[in-house]
């Protein structure tokens, strides 16, 4: 199989999820943020069972009673990416420099897809106005929005575990001592969560000051060097 989907675009990764089971809601439709990778902790958390804190996603709320949204909504953020060529259904086209990576974020009142190619072009869209990404409105979006956008990549990009679950708490990690009151500590800034906690005006200067993430050449296979624009992991 490739690596990742073609392309990032909604009818390329909008997939349905069809799950029956005890105390799953009957004929209920979610809207919940979730990839495959929400898969082993949903099926654990169905069967009762621990959730190891290295899986990169939570359970999928597919359980009676449980809220989608709100404070305790699981995933806003998510990235897709692809390395390698395209190529054409019953064809033997191939199409060269179609490695990208993605950051779709999904919250109340948004839906936005947003795409850094290895040939340096990028894409944005706001499903919410154009749901087939026909409007590519990069160039027309402020670049104090983008740079949180940059900056969501950056961390999705290699994130692992509790990175992947809440890439927020990786941009603004808790600035009061914590612990034994040295350094920065382990716990993350409350009040940013979510894209709109991040667009507060006082953080404009530190997203402009953040690496912004790009390839360095389009290659056919994954290499971690290609894409090194900060840290991996823990911190920007």
């Amino acid at each position: 199989m490739y690596a990742g989907k073609q392309t990032a675009y909604e009818e390329d990764t909008n997939i349905p999820f069809i799950i029956r089971g005890p105390g799953i809601a009957k004929g209920k439709k979610s809207n919940a943020v979730a990839t495959h990778t929400h898969f082993p902790a949903t099926v654990l958390s169905l069967a009762k069972l621990p959730i190891p804190d290295s899986l990169d996603a939570h359970s999928i709320p597919v359980l009676e009673n449980k809220s989608v949204y709100g404070k305790d909504q699981p995933t806003e953020a998510f990235s897709v990416e692809f390395w390698s060529q395209a190529f054409m259904e019953n064809s033997t086209a191939r199409f060269d420099a179609n490695t990208y990576k993605s950051v779709r974020l999904i919250g109340q009142g948004y839906n936005l897809l947003y795409t850094v190619w290895c040939t340096g072009e990028k894409e944005y869209y706001d499903l919410v106005e154009d749901p087939f990404q026909t409007k590519n409105i990069y160039k027309s979006t402020k670049p104090a929005f983008l740079n949180r956008l940059d900056a969501l990549l950056n961390v999705l990009r290699t994130c692992k575990g509790p990175t992947c679950r809440d890439p927020w708490a990786v941009i603004h990690p808790t600035q009061k001592p914590v612990g034994n009151g040295n350094g920065h500590g382990h716990g993350k800034d409350k009040s940013v969560r979510s894209l709109k906690d991040a667009l507060n005006k006082k953080f404009d200067k530190f997203y402009a000051e953040l690496p912004k993430f790009h390839f360095k050449e389009c290659l056919h296979y994954y290499n971690p060097t290609n894409e090194e624009t900060a840290p991996r992991h823990t911190e920007l």
